[in-house]
């Protein structure tokens, strides 16, 4: 019995997107999935936008790899007598061959 859109929007998302994972959860094989999702538009467009969702989480992590955590420590500032975060050093220092990945895909 395939399940309503919205159990099984809540299994893709909680699977993030892994097909096999929302067969296994809803006790059906993957190629029994891939018909209810290649017959039904809205179950397609569930696992692109959970799809869409992960790349974009994984983007974020490339690009926060390729710019590096730096780490702060707070002064005060001379001029206005306020405290400001100047950067001191790095948590995660970036990686250079990371921003080289990411400049070559997104074309900047």
């Amino acid at each position: 019995m395939i399940p309503d859109i919205d159990t099984f929007r809540k299994a893709v998302e909680q699977y993030r997107g892994n097909l096999s994972a929302v067969a296994r959860a809803f006790g059906v094989t993957r190629t029994t999935l891939d018909n209810w999702k290649n017959t039904n538009a809205e179950y397609q467009q569930v696992v692109r936008d959970a799809r869409k969702k992960l790349f974009d989480e994984c983007l974020i992590s490339a690009e926060t790899l390729a710019k590096g955590i730096p780490s702060y420590d707070t002064e005060i500032d001379p001029v206005t007598g306020k405290e400001r975060r100047v950067v001191v050093g790095w948590t995660e220092r970036p990686d250079g061959q990371m921003l080289r990945y990411l400049m070559g895909m997104l074309g900047r």
